[in-house]
């Protein structure tokens, strides 16, 4: 299921923020099957969570994944019916991702940084969010800008 050609026109490179933290180099393996994902061109999601350290400045991360899309949808189908709608229900209500898409795409903002210094849900701005979670769909060696990252 990697055929996103609609949207290969919104792409950038994978920002540095998206690169591992380990080893500072970008993701080139799935973290479940350990499928080549750069090389191959194929779909995948990178996903970091981050806990903020006031007192140093400093954000620490919690853990980062990387996952090819037939492993997300592998994960997906585990979790229940009614805890998708849940999540689903949640988004719709509580994120402005659709809004924050049009005002990006309409004012050609496809750099990272645009894309992901406020939370989709209360808007603020990261520096001041305690945890916090990145995502990015990408394709190949690029960041499919479409709804995320966020």
């Amino acid at each position: 299921m990697d055929d996103f050609s609609l949207f290969d026109s919104g792409s950038e490179p994978v920002a540095p923020v998206f690169f591992s933290d380990e080893t500072g180099k970008p993701f080139t393996n799935c973290k479940l099957c350990n499928k080549e994902l750069v090389e191959s061109n194929s779909v995948y999601t990178i996903e970091k969570a981050y806990v903020r350290n006031v007192e140093k400045n400093e954000n620490k991360l919690i853990f980062e994944f990387v996952y090819c899309n037939d492993c997300m949808e592998e994960l997906r189908g585990s979790i229940s019916k009614e805890s998708m709608q849940r999540i689903t229900a949640y988004f719709q209500s509580n994120s402005n991702i659709i809004e924050r898409y049009e005002k990006f795409s309409k004012s050609n903002l496809f750099d990272a940084d645009s894309w992901i210094n406020n939370c989709i849900i209360n808007n603020s701005d990261i520096s001041e969010i305690e945890e916090y979670q990145l995502y990015c769909s990408c394709k190949g060696g690029n960041m499919l800008l479409i709804l995320l990252p966020i």
